[in-house]
């Protein structure tokens, strides 16, 4: 008996190794599969890719409502629409101070994860002279990227709204501008991080933690 115990130790731990081995070396295999196929796809595919994402995420500073404008101010069309949209964060404010909540505003696009991923899509460069340019229709437009968040961030000024910075970089999927896995995570710690630290908004949600306290002591 003691025997046919060690024997059937031997061929458990045989075919244990067996298995790793196995399982290693399809890792191994998919892992080579996969960055073949991503240095293929990216020496393949980009020109048509670019095409799609020039359609249908176009960065056009010729438009009247270029937000990466260089001036201080864009065209008039854009500042209407920025006028406009003070009114309607102004009346989110009254609205949030009537129920004695806190407003804050957060913008995820056009940070540093944004800037790489259209500098990966050679959509932004720099040139020679260390500007961060565009090409749009075969010339090279100056552009101030990110200059959205700056009147964002002066909106919230003026208006006494909280504005939540973004100190991390939110990474994008290849093929689409929009947050992946671990941006969206980034933007979580950031909104989070805010929270809890702001005494304005600290406090609130120290006011929640202990009503939601009494109500699971009294069963309500």
């Amino acid at each position: 008996m003691d025997l046919l115990n060690r024997l059937s130790t031997v061929v458990f731990r045989l075919y244990a190794t067996s298995h790793i081995r196995h399982y290693a070396r399809a890792l191994w295999r998919r892992k080579a599969t996969l960055s073949w196929w991503r240095s293929r796809q990216r020496a393949t595919a980009p020109a048509e890719a670019r095409r799609w994402l020039d359609t249908k995420y176009a960065l056009d500073p010729t438009s009247a409502y270029w937000i990466h404008h260089v001036e201080d101010r864009g065209s008039k069309d854009l500042e209407t629409a920025w006028q406009l949209y003070e009114r309607i964060i102004e009346r989110m404010k009254h609205l949030t101070d009537a129920h004695e909540a806190v407003l804050c505003l957060f913008c995820a696009g056009g940070e540093s994860g944004m800037l790489a991923w259209e500098k990966y899509w050679n959509r932004i460069r720099e040139s020679q002279n260390g500007e961060i340019v565009v090409e749009w229709q075969g010339r090279e437009y100056a552009l101030r990227y990110g200059r959205h968040i700056e009147r964002l961030e002066q909106i919230a000024s003026r208006l006494d709204v909280l504005f939540i910075a973004n100190r991390r970089s939110y990474t994008r999927f290849i093929h689409n501008p929009h947050p992946n896995a671990e941006g969206n995570v980034h933007m979580a710690e950031d909104i989070f991080q805010f929270l809890t630290i702001h005494p304005r908004t600290a406090v609130m949600l120290d006011r929640c933690r202990e009503d939601a306290g009494r109500r699971s002591s009294t069963g309500a």
